[in-house]
C-alpha cells in the first residue's frame, strides 16, 4: 500500500482547495495505515524512524501522533513508547453511530427552519450542484475530487444547521472522517457509482420535509460505507 504526504499543505481541485497542515497530512497517513492494518495493534510508532521514512522533521510527526492519541488510535504506556490500538468493525460501528446522531440532528434542524429560511432554496440548489460534480468526478475516476465533494457535502449539512454544539462535535472527528473516507473509496469498486443517489436521498428527505426519508437516505449512505470497510478488512487482513 502506498500512502503519500502532501508537503505543499494543499492540493488544488479545479476551483476548490483541500487545505491541510503538514501535521494533518501525517496524521492522515498514519490513521489510514492503522485502519488498513499496516500498523497492527501494539505496533510501536517510532518518531525517528517515521521522520526518516517520510523525510520530514519530527515536529509534524509529534503533532500528528497527538492527534491520533485524541482519536483513540494510539496510547503511550509508562515507558513512553507510542503504541497502536486496535481499530476493527466494532470501532467503525461506534464511529457510524456518532455520525448518525450528529448528521440526523443537523438535518432535522435544517428541516425545521426551512419554511422560514430565505436562503434555503439557494442552499439546496448549491448542494445539488455539488452532488452533480461528485457524480462527474466518480465517473471520471478523479478520486481526489470525489473525496473533496463528498467531504464538503457533509460539512455543509452541519454548517447549515448552525448548531455550535453539533458543529464542535463534528469538527472533533474531522481528521478521522477524512481518513475513513479516503480509505473506504479505495475499496468501493462499483459501489461508488451509487454515491450520487445515496447523497441525493438525504437532500430529497430534507427538501420534502420527510424525516423518515432523510434518515433512510443517511442509512443507505452508511450502508455503502459498511460494505467498503468490510471489503477493506477482508482484503488487508487476508494479505
Amino acid at each position: 500500500m502506498k500512502l503519500t504526504i502532501c508537503k505543499r499543505g494543499y492540493q488544488q481541485v479545479q476551483s476548490k482547495f483541500i487545505k491541510t497542515k503538514l501535521s494533518d497530512d501525517v496524521a492522515n497517513y498514519l490513521r489510514k495505515a492503522i485502519i488498513e492494518g499496516v500498523y497492527p495493534p501494539e505496533y510501536h510508532l517510532n518518531e525517528p524512524e517515521l521522520a526518516r521514512e517520510l523525510n520530514i522533521s519530527r515536529g509534524p510527526i509529534r503533532e500528528a501522533i497527538s492527534q491520533l492519541e485524541a482519536d483513540g488510535l494510539v496510547y503511550r504506556p509508562g515507558n513512553g513508547r507510542t503504541k497502536v490500538m486496535k481499530f476493527d468493525e466494532s470501532d467503525f460501528e461506534d464511529y457510524l453511530r456518532l455520525r448518525t446522531f450528529l448528521e440526523s440532528e443537523a438535518c432535522k434542524i435544517i428541516m425545521k427552519h426551512a419554511p422560514y429560511d430565505a436562503a434555503f432554496t439557494s442552499w439546496m440548489a448549491a448542494a445539488k450542484y455539488d452532488l452533480e460534480q461528485l457524480a462527474i468526478s466518480i465517473e471520471s475516476g478523479i478520486e481526489i475530487m470525489s473525496n473533496q465533494y463528498d467531504y464538503s457535502f457533509h460539512d455543509n449539512l452541519m454548517e447549515k444547521a448552525g448548531s455550535v454544539v453539533l458543529l464542535r462535535a463534528w469538527k472533533s472527528i474531522s481528521g478521522f472522517r477524512r481518513s475513513i473516507m479516503e480509505t473506504n473509496i479505495k475499496y468501493a469498486g462499483s459501489v461508488k457509482n451509487n454515491y450520487f443517489r445515496d447523497h441525493m436521498g438525504i437532500l430529497e428527505g430534507i427538501e420534502s420535509g420527510d424525516i423518515a426519508r432523510m434518515e433512510q437516505g443517511l442509512q443507505t449512505h452508511y450502508k455503502s460505507g459498511r460494505m467498503n470497510f468490510h471489503k477493506m478488512q477482508e482484503v488487508t487482513r487476508s494479505s
